[in-house]
């Protein structure tokens, strides 16, 4: 094989590897016009949270494996040209590469211009595609003009101003996640670094549910965490950038229709086998008296009717070099958002995949280039039984202004829900 893309992430230790080859890619926002030639000069200012592309802006991307060069790659050269075709596929829009260079040790670095029409947001997803293979899944930062981005179902710009200024953002998040499998209600209150902020791929999730993986890619996009050693069945890997635990106080009290739960510390979770806990209706949440680090705070949502998930029974064993759709109906267009979600597992990796969507659109095709991502699913001994070794989620949201609550302590306050419905299926 002579071409193997990869493309360099924030938590790559060093150029050797090491790292996951998820979350932020390595990039940078170049100058605007583009180059005639790679040089040090286009890789002077980083994509961050806080230093976002705008649309049409010319970028680098720190790269791996795009092929051989012609010239000595042991000479003392900056950087050699790579003339392996590639492509940068950003959000679900395409860019060809300007240029391609081989730099040392291996470092490859690809130019491309971002398309006018670019889907904007925080955890934008990025791949290079060469020699008829795909990379590993980043992300990279895009705003309309630069400066601090937002996602309407995560940060606001406010927010990234916030850990830009103070040096960090203190966080806290309860989700109550009602997906048919066991109904859980789980609060993580934590601070990161403005650093670590930038690394990290999943900051504002919970440890638990479907957007406790990986960061969620804007609306209409689909981002996917690659292959890792198959444990418990479809575990993919949790965000591991370092965050100071916060103390909230001894319990969460929840209360909803179905009546009051406790979500003790300090891991803030409460678990219960049915799926009929978190029924439709208003809910509410607080910390009590709270403590010195986060003061008392209430959060306030309303879970209303799940959306219906209209060709949920003719998804049963889906090709991954096929294109899938799923439908549905209902959902408030105004508050939420569609998660299309997946994951396989084969006798040795479990990989996974994230697709969002409006609620009006009604329906959304999971590229074959995503699904090709997972392995082939092998069944699966539970107990008694043997289970199909893929599972499909299509669930809501809300936006995170539905659910945004504020506290002494804390720079971004989110009580929020996932809820939906599943399929364990077979991936061909």
């Amino acid at each position: 094989m002579k071409t193997s893309p990869g493309i360099r992430t924030a938590s790559d230790r060093d150029i050797s590897g090491g790292g996951s080859g998820y979350g932020p890619a390595v990039s940078w926002n170049a100058p605007p016009d583009i180059p005639v030639r790679l040089d040090a000069s286009l890789v002077q200012t980083p994509n961050f949270l806080s230093q976002a592309a705008r649309p049409g802006q010319v970028m680098v991307l720190h790269a791996t494996g795009l092929g051989p060069v012609t010239a000595d790659e042991t000479a003392e050269q900056l950087l050699l040209e790579v003339d392996t075709p590639a492509d940068v596929i950003v959000g679900n829009k395409t860019a060809p590469a300007v240029l391609k260079g081989r730099g040392a040790y291996g470092q490859d670095f690809i130019v491309f211009k971002l398309p006018d029409d670019v889907q904007q947001g925080c955890y934008v997803p990025i791949a290079v595609r060469a020699g008829g293979y795909t990379s590993n899944t980043g992300s990279i930062a895009v705003s309309a003009n630069g400066g601090s981005c937002s996602d309407p179902h995560g940060f606001a710009a406010s927010d990234i101003d916030t850990a830009q200024k103070s040096g960090g953002l203190n966080i806290g998040v309860i989700a109550i996640n009602h997906l048919g499998f066991g109904d859980e209600a789980v609060g993580r209150f934590v601070r990161y670094g403005a650093e670590a902020l930038g690394s990290a791929f999943a900051p504002a999730s919970v440890d638990s549910g479907i957007r406790g993986s990986f960061a969620v890619p804007p609306l209409g996009s689909c981002t996917i965490t690659p292959g890792s050693p198959a444990v418990e069945l479809f575990e993919v890997p949790v965000d591991g950038t370092p965050a100071q635990r916060l103390n909230a106080g001894p319990a969460l009290n929840l209360s909803g229709p179905g009546g009051r739960v406790q979500l003790p510390a300090p891991r803030y979770q409460y678990s219960v086998g049915g799926s009929d806990v978190f029924t439709p209706g208003d809910y509410t949440v607080d910390n009590g008296a709270g403590t010195q680090t986060v003061g008392s705070f209430k959060g306030a949502l309303t879970l209303p009717p799940p959306v219906k998930w209209t060709n949920q029974d003719a998804i049963g064993s889906p090709d991954r070099s096929q294109d899938l759709t799923v439908t549905w109906t209902g959902g408030a267009a105004d508050k939420e958002f569609v998660m299309i979600a997946g994951a396989a597992r084969s006798e040795k990796v479990t990989a996974a995949f994230l697709c969002t969507e409006r609620v009006s659109a009604g329906s959304f095709t999971v590229p074959a280039r995503v699904l090709s991502n997972l392995p082939a699913s092998a069944p699966v001994m539970d107990a008694s039984q043997t289970l199909p070794g893929g599972l499909i989620i299509v669930a809501t949201a809300p936006l995170t202004s539905a659910g945004r609550f504020a506290a002494t302590g804390l720079d971004f306050g989110l009580f929020t829900y996932e809820q939906g419905a599943f399929n364990l299926v077979s991936f061909r």
